[in-house]
């Protein structure tokens, strides 16, 4: 039905357009539109089937995916429908092209339809013969400029379509298709891809891609890589600044992304399933050849310095004329584009891991500086096995440098120069050059650091305790670290070691978080042993802070804003392995870690921030550590839909309060009669519900709340043999239609929690609960129901705001 009301505002294809909807119409709410853009192939096979209507902005979303495999999954269910319903002629003629169907002559074609979706549609075109006609046609209608430049427009909004896909989805770039649209002219360093397609409408909201409504609608004027403000955001030797990407690939080039994807190149017809690439992995042959192409690093300028010799440089010529100087001025400008474009290439590559992409850039970089952000990035590695190959690719480039120019200043950080260096004796070194590099660098680094210690005004900056601790030459990290001992005395080590080693255990269980993956164990547990605070939370007392990590990335989850602790951060790491979690949270809390403590103004703690992502691991670990039962933690339980999960938290919790191992008032929880109701107090429960005991509790069972519905949520869920109990004494204290109408509502509630959860965890749906709460009454199409505003305000009765999940 909501199909229907939306039909004209839709564009309904086979439909005059003529129709008007009947009320408020919201297309992009349409159930076969999510489907879409969900890639759920299953739900719009089930859609079609019960009658939804096929919109022109629907087959835009189809095509503009750039996964082939999902896109073939979804053109086969939709195809059948618009061969048998659609008429051709109230098609665009890139969806008659795509899906294959009539294309009338093309004198009858309107130029100022014909934009970069056609010839996206022509390329993908898989008869050979109907693809040769098609561009026999538009090159005669368009002329040969104006087709090239909209074929090589098509090919870089289809590359940038693909790359960021790959980094969001985690999976390898299609190495054939990105060769392919490279030699269609696609341009791999433009930058936030415009809207520039003349077939899209002027409704801003019609026809956007997943990454297009993601984009901001005033930065579609800054497509030009070369002009835009990030390229000029920082200086060849300034570590003031720190090349970052922006929200969903916002200012990102195709190079970029590449350098941020964490899968090498891969073509999909060969039997590599593109696992990850590793730090230090390495593209072979053809692969290398096109990640070098693709980058395009060294191509316009490989040294830094133009190749072409000045005008009237020679001793005696006459002066330049102002062809000249416009010429130098040319390769000025192209030299300092390449050097950007270079650096953040870099960066990215380096904080990703991408060894290979590392090693082809330092390979072409030349003579220039490294730019300030590549020690900043360097310190902000916090995997050891990443940051190590980073290490030896650094170290080769230095050595190689030194020796192609032995009198040049490398400007090489102090953070390196700790990381880096050896002490090695003339023997050891023998004629080896990076050796050499080595060992020089430590001597640099030795001479920096007593300059450093000789002050004596300020503690050992943290950054270099941690430079310090990652050093993995041995003799050289113990000389350095006597060098601290004497020159800061023993306790003023000892509290700045502790305050380095709190700065990276932090970094390091935000990073597990936004990277999805398990923090490093032994590292966390080598930090502890060095004095890290396990009730460290503020990263502004640290230097290096990472971008991608640090609140002021803009890339951070929503709990991300704000100082958390170790325990906070462990409790919001779903993707963390269960026996990590617990072994890290029990050596926290036993280095006196307080499950109990938040950062103030009203925040949740770790055992409600454990609960409210459902990481169950993390919350049984904080009750055994003593966390205690309170009623936000209890209000955050209940939202847990997974029966499971939920099962498995309320043992522990109900295991801690019949233990009395927390100091939470069993008495006062059981006031609240949704909490009577769930645990099966059955007693307590209908006495309240009777009207006994009134002053027990806040208000009356007849002042309907939105927390009344978690009274029948909570009755469903109960498991108690004599439940019927209570829900007899609700029927007669309500009434028969009161009654059904609150059970309806709770089920709605519970249906849209459970179905939200699913998404959220991608699982399946538990199919009897969803079956069981339609049974009772829930609605399939409400959409008003928000289950984070339905507790009475969102506060809890101890003052404490009840967050959501």
């Amino acid at each position: 039905e909501e199909e229907g009301d939306a039909a004209a505002a839709s564009t309904p294809v086979g439909a005059d357009g003529k129709g008007a909807a009947r009320g408020p119409v919201q297309p992009h709410r349409l159930p076969l539109l999510v489907a879409i853009t969900a890639r759920n192939a299953p739900a719009v096979r089930a859609l079609l089937a019960r009658g939804a209507t096929v919109s022109e902005r629907m087959l835009r979303e189809v095509v503009l995916i750039p996964d082939e495999a999902v896109r073939s999954s979804l053109e086969a269910e939709i195809r059948p429908r618009l061969v048998a319903e659609a008429r051709p002629n109230t098609l665009p003629l890139w969806a008659r092209i795509h899906f294959g169907l009539p294309v009338e002559d093309s004198e009858r074609w309107d130029l100022s339809h014909i934009g970069t979706l056609t010839l996206t549609a022509m390329r993908r075109q898989q008869d050979p013969e109907k693809r040769k006609q098609y561009e026999t046609m538009l090159r005669r209608l368009l002329t040969k400029e104006w087709f090239d430049a909209i074929a090589a427009e098509a090919a870089t909004q289809e590359l940038r379509e693909e790359m960021l896909d790959a980094v969001l989805k985690r999976r390898s770039v299609n190495a054939r298709l990105a060769e392919e649209l490279l030699d269609l002219g696609a341009d791999p360093h433009l930058r936030d891809f415009g809207d520039s397609d003349a077939e899209e409408s002027d409704d801003d909201d019609f026809g956007a891609s997943e990454d297009r409504r993601r984009r901001h609608a005033d930065e579609a004027d800054e497509a030009d890589s070369d002009t835009h403000p990030l390229d000029q955001q920082s200086h060849a030797t300034s570590d003031s600044q720190y090349w970052y990407p922006g929200p969903h690939g916002s200012h990102l080039s195709c190079a970029d992304m590449l350098a941020m994807c964490g899968r090498p190149l891969a073509d999909p017809s060969s039997s590599s399933t593109g696992a990850d690439c590793g730090v230090g992995a390495s593209n072979s042959g053809a692969d290398a050849a096109l990640t070098r192409r693709f980058l395009g690093v060294g191509t316009a300028v490989s040294s830094g310095a133009s190749a072409m010799p000045d005008e009237g440089a020679a001793v005696g010529a006459s002066p330049p004329s102002r062809a000249g100087e416009q010429a130098r001025e040319d390769r000025a400008e192209a030299s300092a584009v390449e050097a950007r474009r270079s650096g953040r290439i870099l960066v990215m590559a380096m904080h990703s891991g991408r060894a290979d992409v590392v090693r082809d850039v330092l390979d072409a970089w030349g003579h220039r500086p490294l730019p300030g952000a590549v020690w900043r990035v360097l310190q902000t590695v916090g995997e050891a096995e990443a940051r190590q190959a980073m290490e030896e690719i650094l170290l080769a480039f230095f050595a190689r440098r030194k020796q192609d120019t032995p009198h040049s200043d490398l400007q090489v950080h102090m953070c390196a120069k700790l990381q880096l260096g050896r002490r090695l004796t003339q023997a050891e070194i023998a004629e080896d050059p990076v050796l050499r590099c080595a060992a020089d660098l430590h001597v640099e680094a030795c001479g920096e650091l007593e300059a450093i210690l000789v002050c004596g005004d300020e503690d050992c900056p943290p950054w270099v305790l941690t430079s310090i601790r990652r050093c993995r030459h041995t003799a050289a990290r113990e000389h350095l670290e006597e060098m601290v001992r004497e020159g800061l005395g023993r306790r003023r080590a000892v509290a700045a070691r502790s305050k380095a080693a709190s700065a990276e255990l932090l970094g390091e269980l935000r990073a597990a978080i936004l990277r999805k993956r398990t923090p490093d164990v032994r590292l966390l547990q080598d930090l502890l042993k060095a004095g890290a605070s396990p009730e460290a939370r503020n990263l502004n007392d640290f230097d290096f802070k990472d971008p991608w990590v640090t609140p002021r990335s803009g890339h951070s989850e929503p709990d991300l804003q704000r100082p958390l602790s170790p325990l906070e951060l462990l409790a919001m790491n779903t993707h963390s392995e269960a026996e990590v979690t617990k072994l890290i949270i029990a050596r926290a809390i036993q280095l006196k870690a307080d499950p109990e403590s938040t950062s103030g103004h009203g925040r949740s703690r770790a055992l409600s921030l454990a609960l409210s992502v459902r990481n169950v691991a993390a919350a049984e670990a904080l009750i055994s550590g003593g966390a205690q039962v309170t009623n936000q933690v209890l209000r955050m339980l209940r939202r847990i839909s997974s029966v499971e999960k939920r099962k498995n938290v309320e043992a522990a919790l109900w295991a801690a309060l019949s233990s009395r191992q927390t100091h939470a008032n069993e008495d006062e929880l059981l006031k609240q009669l949704w909490v009577a109701v769930h645990f099966g107090f059955v007693e307590k429960a209908v006495k309240h519900i009777e009207g006994h005991a009134m002053n027990h509790f806040e208000e009356p069972i007849e002042e309907f709340t939105r927390a009344d519905r978690w009274v029948f949520t909570s009755l469903r869920r109960c498991t108690s043999p004599a439940k019927k109990s209570i829900e007899d004494a609700l029927r007669q204290k309500l009434g028969l239609k009161m009654f059904e109408y609150i059970r309806a509502e709770a089920a709605t509630h519970e249906l849209r929690l459970e179905l939200r959860e699913a998404v959220m965890d991608r699982r399946d749906p538990d199919l009897e609960l969803v079956a069981e709460l339609l049974r009772i009454g829930a609605s399939p199409d409400a959409r008003d129901a928000d289950i984070d505003s339905s507790d009475d305000g969102g506060f809890d009765t101890d003052g404490e705001e009840d967050s959501g999940p």
